[in-house]
């Protein structure tokens, strides 16, 4: 892999964003400054082969590949990490209530409104609404 390719930064970026570490917690794992992760990631720097091996080495281990080749790039999730994250997947789905944040954090419990929509042509609705397209009173009950 070459080091210095200008895809190195985006795939760190991304890397470090599916195993949700902070940049903080990447440069501890990687025995690299804090302040050189950020300049990476925000291209500031070209940074050094040994760098980049270190940052690389560090999410192959965590179950991460990346690739460089020629003028495309990506990032391939391997066991067991693929398969915690497809339980998590799984998981979600099955689920009320949408994603699983990405902190781990419980769902938050959110509040619907419902209401119900009556469509009638006789009686005294509570609140009516004419359609201009239709001329068909509709009644909305708040229950």
């Amino acid at each position: 892999m070459d080091y210095l390719d200008p895809a190195l930064p985006v795939l760190i970026r991304t890397a470090r964003s599916v195993v949700n570490w902070s940049q903080q917690e990447l440069a501890d794992r990687a025995g690299v400054a804090f302040n050189t992760i950020g300049r990476i990631e925000r291209c500031e720097t070209t940074g050094r082969a040994k760098t980049f091996k270190a940052i690389v080495d560090c999410f192959e281990q965590a179950g991460l590949t990346m690739t460089v080749e020629g003028g495309a790039f990506g990032l391939s999730i391997r066991d067991p990490l693929a398969a915690e994250m497809r339980q998590q997947v799984r998981k979600t789905q099955m689920s009320e209530g949408g994603a699983v944040p990405a902190s781990g954090g419980s769902l938050p419990q959110t509040r619907v409104r419902q209401r119900k929509i009556t469509l009638e042509d006789d009686s005294a609705p509570q609140t009516t609404h004419t359609s201009r397209a239709s001329k068909r009173r509709v009644r909305l009950d708040d229950d």
